[in-house]
């Protein structure tokens, strides 16, 4: 029978930092890139957004092809 692994209480405060700080990196960058479609009050449905960043993605390309 094998003896299960024991998880300090430091190594799940770490796991705890870590997983917050990639949780608040995450929620910035999604406000950041609302922001940058011109979504301030976050009225835009996701599909919307994603809409949005695609054309603005395939303009870009578009302008370097030139």
């Amino acid at each position: 029978m094998n003896k299960p692994t024991k998880i300090t209480r430091k190594k799940l405060q770490l796991e705890l930092e870590e997983t917050s700080k990639n949780y608040m990196m995450a929620i910035y960058s999604i406000m950041e890139i609302r922001q940058a479609v011109g979504d301030k009050d976050s009225t835009m449905s996701h599909r919307d957004l994603v809409d949005k960043i695609k054309a603005l993605y395939d303009a870009s390309l578009e302008s370097e092809a030139k």
